[in-house]
């Protein structure tokens, strides 16, 4: 009977991917609704009735917002392109699924969560509209953490939880103001408020129901960092994307980081893009080589995680429009995901690390853009690949140095807070930058030779970019305010990411 219930759902996923994909208005809204109920059901002879509560959010962003008007019909290289992406991704999903068995899960349902995922993608990718698009990073982010948590035996408030992050893209298209009333503030005070549980010291942990939450100092050292460049980057709906990304931080879930990353990106990214397609790939990838390693042995396991943590972390943050906020979140997540990584993995990740910031350095040497960024870039992959004390530290500064330049690019600041801002334009960024470019080379040169020279290569780029950037005309010097306080001011929030790092035990 299980057999018969397992091809049943399979033959309604496959229906309603075909009404989703050929047809439109009520007709596709129907049929993405079947593809979520068969998902569902799949949930449901996995890890039981508790899978009902994974589809209520996605369901929701799905329904709420009707049938919408009717397709425009495609024209010829537009709709080969559209079915090429379309079949290549369920191919390689079906593949998937049917080459590597998730625990005791039926082929035929494992086929059906694969799907799900692959088309959510490749919506994403071949976008007819921005509804399609909505709809495409709903079913991505709830397909990838279904697969996760399918080997963990999940509670209640997770799978709750999971399906609540899916339907965080629809908060896009919410009616946002630009700069909300009071968000500045509670930014501010929410980063203060973390500093101070990371003084007043708290349990290493914390669960509510079947989550648990990890408190020790680096997690509230990354939100606290978090808070501040939402404060300083992202002014109204996109600011909302840091309380997923501080549930990425702080949840010990590797379903839920995930479906947290996802989410973050999704509210972070333009409606179009190279970018976003980039952004999307690299989490498909950190998704995907999650899933496949639990199927292989323990070796190469092992070289498609690192593989997939790397390769999915340069393509977060590499586009030449990626969000500062983005790129952070997206180093925080490899700094988690790499705090575990073995003695004897830590060879390969180097290697992977090496190769990455050499890329990185050819791209600031060749194309145009962010050059500052991207060399940065290089030089905390470096650092984090060290998994030293120092190369932690070295990383947390040159995030702090990234979001200091982005946040004083406009000189004239907006605000209650533009004082602090235009405190930040003193000596503080150029201090956080050589500190941190200086701490990144010392952990690269104790740990390896590879690392050590590519480490030099990016620093010395990074003193050759100003010559390689078009120079912007001299601008007028504002007058000096309450100069002695500004100041001392000044040095003292210098030393705060040091006395901070040494608070967390980096």
């Amino acid at each position: 009977m299980s057999t018969l219930i397992a091809w049943g759902l399979l033959a309604l996923f496959a229906a309603g991917f075909a009404a989703s994909i050929l047809r439109d208005r009520w007709v596709r809204l129907i049929g993405m609704l079947a593809m979520l109920g068969a998902a569902t059901g799949a949930l449901w002879t996995a890890i039981g009735p508790v899978a009902g509560l994974w589809v209520v959010a996605p369901g929701l962003a799905t329904a709420v917002p009707g049938p919408g008007p009717a397709r425009r019909r495609l024209v010829f290289d537009p709709l080969v392109r559209r079915a090429a992406v379309i079949g290549f991704l369920a191919a390689a999903a079906t593949l998937a699924a049917l080459k590597f068995p998730i625990g005791d899960l039926p082929r035929p349902l494992a086929v059906v969560l694969w799907n799900l995922g692959a088309l959510g993608v490749s919506w994403i990718v071949v976008a007819e509209d921005a509804r399609e698009s909505l709809s495409g990073t709903v079913l991505a982010i709830a397909g990838g953490a279904a697969l996760l948590f399918l080997g963990s035996g999940p509670g209640g408030l997770t799978v709750l939880m999971v399906g609540a992050l899916a339907a965080v893209p629809a908060l896009t298209v919410l009616p946002v103001p630009g700069r909300v009333r009071g968000q500045e503030s509670a930014l501010l005070a929410a980063a203060g408020l973390t500093v101070l549980l990371l003084l007043w010291g708290t349990p290493s942990a914390a669960g509510v129901g079947d989550l648990t939450f990890s408190l020790r100092p680096p997690a509230l050292l990354a939100v606290a960092i978090l808070f501040l460049s939402a404060w300083a980057l992202q002014p109204g709906a996109r600011g909302l994307a840091v309380l997923p990304a501080a549930l990425m931080v702080l949840t010990t879930s590797p379903a839920l980081r995930w479906a947290a990353l996802a989410a973050t990106v999704a509210l972070l990214q333009e409606p179009e893009g190279r970018d976003r397609q980039l952004a999307w790939a690299g989490l498909t990838l950190l998704a995907t080589s999650v899933v496949l390693g639990d199927a292989l042995d323990s070796a190469p396991r092992l070289r498609l995680v690192l593989v997939g943590l790397a390769g999915g972390w340069l393509l977060l943050t590499a586009g030449r429009r990626t969000s500062v906020l983005q790129a952070t979140v997206a180093t925080l997540f490899l700094l988690i995901q790499t705090s575990s990584v073995a003695s004897g993995a830590a060879e390969r990740f180097q290697l992977l690390a090496v190769a990455t910031g050499a890329l990185l350095c050819v791209l600031l040497l060749i194309e145009p853009g962010d050059r500052r960024r991207r060399g940065s870039a290089g030089l905390t992959i470096v650092a984090l690949a060290t998994l030293t004390p120092t190369g932690t530290l070295a990383t947390i500064l040159l995030v702090l140095d990234t979001i200091l330049m982005e946040a004083t690019a406009d000189a004239g600041g907006a605000g209650a807070w533009r004082h602090l801002r235009t405190l930040s334009r003193s000596g503080w960024p150029p201090t956080i930058a050589f500190a941190g470019r200086t701490l990144a080379v010392l952990a690269a040169i104790e740990t390896s030779t590879l690392l050590a020279v590519v480490s030099l290569v990016l620093l010395l780029a990074l003193l050759v970019v100003p010559l390689l950037e078009p120079q912007p005309a001299q601008a007028t010097a504002p007058a000096p305010r309450r100069g002695i306080v500004m100041a001392a001011a000044s040095l003292a929030i210098g030393l705060v990411p040091g006395w901070l790092g040494r608070l967390g035990h980096l």
